[in-house]
């Protein structure tokens, strides 16, 4: 059916004011309906690729491309950018219809998963000011780049950060081969978030597998962590009952108390009584005698 031009039929960008023809012809696809309610994106193709800056070797740069994504509150996917790198014609057209794919195309910028060279750019849509406050005002230090690399933006980094601040302190941690493995299991946590949110089922389950496998392997299960009593030097019975459960019961050893000046001196008064009466001596204080100290 043709598309006639009453004036309903098109769409003002805000960038050019140009009221465009309401079609894939001036506008791209957009599949969130909640920022994209007529199912495309708000400002016309020519601006949007006209936002877009190549460096000398005609490579589109990273920053340019997050800038215009923040814009539209399209999400910044590495995997997909370099994808579209590879794209002879229309760069922006290919990185635009692979972030439309099923696993994506709800997605935010908040999603995105780029190295941080840009100064994390957000707009008022892409997150909520506190979220955005938070993120802001947290620090990357240099053991921090040192652990995680310069693959992940700042969301990100926090994230891993908390979860192995997190790790450290619940479980025991001593070993380069303990802090390797945490590093991993931490960086497989944070894609399987990803693929949580994103419902990529799929891989969210082979993922999970090897995650739990390196868990194991490495002891840093749930049920490995470190319980409050012991992390202060006492035990609960069930701690006691599983020792005794792996080595067997252990015969106590022989324990003598030693008296201190209080015991003689209680068995002194004492003999001193007995004596009176004509009873025998006591060898050593009565078994209720108050224990001051041990000489």
């Amino acid at each position: 059916m043709a598309v006639t031009d009453d004036g309903k039929d098109r769409k003002e960008c805000p960038i050019c004011r140009s009221n465009k023809l309401r079609s894939s012809l001036h506008f791209y696809k957009a599949y969130n309906e909640k920022i994209n309610p007529d199912g495309l994106v708000n400002y016309c193709k020519k601006c949007l690729h006209d936002m877009i800056e190549y460096n000398d070797d005609k490579e589109p740069t990273e920053f340019s491309l997050r800038k215009m994504l923040a814009l539209i509150n399209r999400p910044f996917i590495y995997s997909c950018f370099n994808s579209a790198k590879k794209s002879q014609n229309d760069f922006l057209g290919s990185y635009i219809k692979n972030i439309n794919m099923v696993q994506f195309r709800l997605l935010g910028y908040k999603n995105s998963n780029a190295p941080i060279n840009d100064n994390n750019i957000f707009n008022d849509n892409d997150v909520c000011g506190i979220e955005k406050q938070v993120i802001d005002d947290f620090k990357i230090t240099t053991d921090m780049i040192s652990r995680w690399g310069s693959k992940y933006n700042k969301k990100q980094i926090m994230d891993l950060e908390k979860f192995y601040q997190d790790m450290l302190i619940t479980h025991t941690i001593v070993t380069p081969q303990h802090k390797k493995s945490l590093v991993f299991i931490c960086k497989i946590q944070l894609k399987l978030d990803y693929y949580l949110e994103t419902d990529d089922m799929g891989n969210f389950t082979k993922l999970h597998t090897q995650y739990q496998s390196l868990l194991t392997s490495s002891g840093l299960r749930p049920i490995d962590t470190i319980g409050g009593d012991e992390a202060t030097g006492m035990r609960s019975f069930s701690h006691i009952y599983e020792e005794v459960e792996k080595d067997g019961y252990l015969e106590p050893r022989e324990y003598t108390e030693k008296q201190d000046i209080v015991d003689k001196t209680i068995m002194y008064l004492l003999n001193y009584t007995l004596k009176s009466v004509g009873k025998s001596k006591l060898i050593e204080p009565p078994k209720d005698t108050p224990k001051v100290g041990v000489i």
